[in-house]
Protein backbone atom coordinates (compact mmCIF):
# COMPACT_ATOMS: atom_id res chain seq x y z
CA UNK A 1 0.00 0.00 0.00
CA UNK A 2 2.96 2.31 -0.74
CA UNK A 3 0.74 4.64 -2.76
CA UNK A 4 -2.20 4.69 -0.38
CA UNK A 5 -4.38 7.80 -0.66
CA UNK A 6 -4.73 8.03 3.14
CA UNK A 7 -1.53 7.54 5.15
CA UNK A 8 -2.21 8.56 8.76
CA UNK A 9 -5.28 8.76 10.97
CA UNK A 10 -5.23 10.46 14.36
CA UNK A 11 -7.69 10.75 17.23
CA UNK A 12 -6.94 13.41 19.82
CA UNK A 13 -8.63 14.78 22.91
CA UNK A 14 -7.66 18.40 23.41
CA UNK A 15 -3.94 18.57 22.64
CA UNK A 16 -3.26 14.92 23.51
CA UNK A 17 -3.07 12.43 20.67
CA UNK A 18 -4.76 9.29 21.96
CA UNK A 19 -4.65 6.93 19.01
CA UNK A 20 -3.04 6.68 15.56
CA UNK A 21 -2.85 4.35 12.61
CA UNK A 22 -0.37 4.77 9.77
CA UNK A 23 0.40 3.06 6.48
CA UNK A 24 3.53 3.43 4.36
CA UNK A 25 5.48 6.43 5.70
CA UNK A 26 2.40 7.97 7.33
CA UNK A 27 3.92 8.07 10.82
CA UNK A 28 6.36 10.74 9.60
CA UNK A 29 3.38 13.15 9.53
CA UNK A 30 2.65 12.73 13.25
CA UNK A 31 4.68 15.81 14.36
CA UNK A 32 2.72 17.98 11.90
CA UNK A 33 -0.56 16.57 13.23
CA UNK A 34 0.54 17.35 16.79
CA UNK A 35 1.35 20.91 15.70
CA UNK A 36 -2.10 21.31 14.13
CA UNK A 37 -3.81 19.92 17.25
CA UNK A 38 -1.74 22.25 19.48
CA UNK A 39 -2.94 25.30 17.53
CA UNK A 40 -6.67 24.53 17.54
CA UNK A 41 -8.91 26.73 19.69
CA UNK A 42 -10.73 24.91 22.47
CA UNK A 43 -14.45 24.11 22.69
CA UNK A 44 -15.29 24.82 19.08
CA UNK A 45 -16.67 22.79 16.19
CA UNK A 46 -14.74 23.06 12.95
CA UNK A 47 -13.83 21.21 9.77
CA UNK A 48 -10.74 22.24 7.92
CA UNK A 49 -7.93 21.17 5.62
CA UNK A 50 -4.31 22.27 5.36
CA UNK A 51 -1.92 21.40 2.55
CA UNK A 52 1.73 20.50 3.25
CA UNK A 53 4.30 19.16 0.78
CA UNK A 54 1.93 17.25 -1.48
CA UNK A 55 -0.29 16.00 1.34
CA UNK A 56 -3.40 17.39 3.02
CA UNK A 57 -4.31 17.27 6.68
CA UNK A 58 -8.10 17.13 7.08
CA UNK A 59 -9.72 17.35 10.48
CA UNK A 60 -13.00 17.59 12.32
CA UNK A 61 -12.89 19.19 15.74
CA UNK A 62 -15.86 18.76 18.05
CA UNK A 63 -16.93 21.09 20.86
CA UNK A 64 -16.13 18.30 23.33
CA UNK A 65 -12.45 18.67 22.41
CA UNK A 66 -12.30 15.52 20.29
CA UNK A 67 -10.23 15.93 17.12
CA UNK A 68 -10.45 13.44 14.27
CA UNK A 69 -7.72 13.84 11.65
CA UNK A 70 -6.49 12.14 8.49
CA UNK A 71 -3.46 12.85 6.32
CA UNK A 72 -3.80 11.99 2.65
CA UNK A 73 -2.12 12.65 -0.65
CA UNK A 74 -3.08 16.04 -2.08
CA UNK A 75 -4.75 14.34 -5.05
CA UNK A 76 -7.18 12.51 -2.73
CA UNK A 77 -10.54 14.26 -2.79
CA UNK A 78 -11.75 16.13 0.27
CA UNK A 79 -14.95 14.14 -0.07
CA UNK A 80 -13.11 10.86 0.50
CA UNK A 81 -11.08 12.25 3.40
CA UNK A 82 -14.06 13.74 5.23
CA UNK A 83 -16.18 10.67 4.52
CA UNK A 84 -13.42 8.59 6.13
CA UNK A 85 -13.50 10.86 9.19
CA UNK A 86 -17.30 10.67 9.45
CA UNK A 87 -17.15 6.87 9.28
CA UNK A 88 -14.47 6.77 11.98
CA UNK A 89 -16.50 9.08 14.24
CA UNK A 90 -19.59 6.93 13.71
CA UNK A 91 -17.77 3.68 14.50
CA UNK A 92 -15.87 5.12 17.49
CA UNK A 93 -19.03 6.44 19.14
CA UNK A 94 -19.58 4.14 22.05
CA UNK A 95 -15.94 3.04 22.42
CA UNK A 96 -15.92 4.83 25.76
CA UNK A 97 -16.32 8.22 27.35
CA UNK A 98 -14.05 10.88 25.85
CA UNK A 99 -12.60 11.74 29.24
CA UNK A 100 -11.30 8.15 29.47
CA UNK A 101 -9.68 7.87 26.02
CA UNK A 102 -6.25 7.41 27.59
CA UNK A 103 -7.39 3.94 28.70
CA UNK A 104 -5.41 1.34 26.75
CA UNK A 105 -8.47 -0.78 25.97
CA UNK A 106 -10.33 2.15 24.42
CA UNK A 107 -7.24 3.26 22.46
CA UNK A 108 -6.84 -0.30 21.12
CA UNK A 109 -10.49 -0.43 20.05
CA UNK A 110 -10.20 2.93 18.32
CA UNK A 111 -6.92 1.86 16.68
CA UNK A 112 -8.63 -1.20 15.23
CA UNK A 113 -11.40 1.03 13.85
CA UNK A 114 -8.85 3.41 12.30
CA UNK A 115 -7.06 0.46 10.69
CA UNK A 116 -10.24 -1.14 9.33
CA UNK A 117 -11.61 2.12 7.94
CA UNK A 118 -8.26 3.12 6.42
CA UNK A 119 -7.94 -0.26 4.69
CA UNK A 120 -11.48 0.12 3.34
CA UNK A 121 -11.04 3.69 2.10
CA UNK A 122 -7.60 2.99 0.63
CA UNK A 123 -8.96 0.15 -1.50
CA UNK A 124 -12.04 1.91 -2.91
CA UNK A 125 -11.98 1.86 -6.71
CA UNK A 126 -13.34 5.43 -6.84
CA UNK A 127 -14.59 8.27 -4.69
CA UNK A 128 -18.08 7.64 -6.01
CA UNK A 129 -18.20 4.45 -3.94
CA UNK A 130 -18.19 6.41 -0.68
Amino acid sequence: MAHAPLVLAVVAQGTSIRCTHAVADGASWLPLCQSVVDQLPTATHSRNSQQHDGYCVHYIQQESGAVWMVVGRADTSRRVSFSFLEHVIHHCTGCGPEDDWSDGTIAAAMGAILQTQMEYFNTLPSAEDV
